[in-house]
């Protein structure tokens, strides 16, 4: 019984085949480690920001780090991008 639903499956199913491609996101060009790292200080930044509740002053000096590490970052890709041209 086993067998005749086996058989009947492999006739009428499509079989499809699975790629191993570990690189599924097309990385660009021009995107650098400098990028990655000022990336994951700027998260680090908002995390910190975003966790600050209670204390005013000190979630006001943490948006400020923040933002600047957000322009910073924002600015050496609008650079990388353009010199990479």
């Amino acid at each position: 019984m086993e067998e005749a639903i086996q058989t009947a499956c492999r006739r009428t199913l499509k079989h499809s085949h699975t790629v191993n491609n570990n690189n599924t996101k097309k990385s660009v060009p021009w995107w650098t480690v400098g990028l990655t790292v000022m990336r994951k200080k700027v998260n680090v930044n908002r995390r910190l920001y975003q966790r600050t509740r209670h204390d005013e002053a000190l979630r006001e000096r943490r948006k400020a780090t923040y933002m600047e590490a957000k322009r910073a970052y924002q600015a050496e890709i609008k650079k990388t991008k353009s010199t990479s041209w």
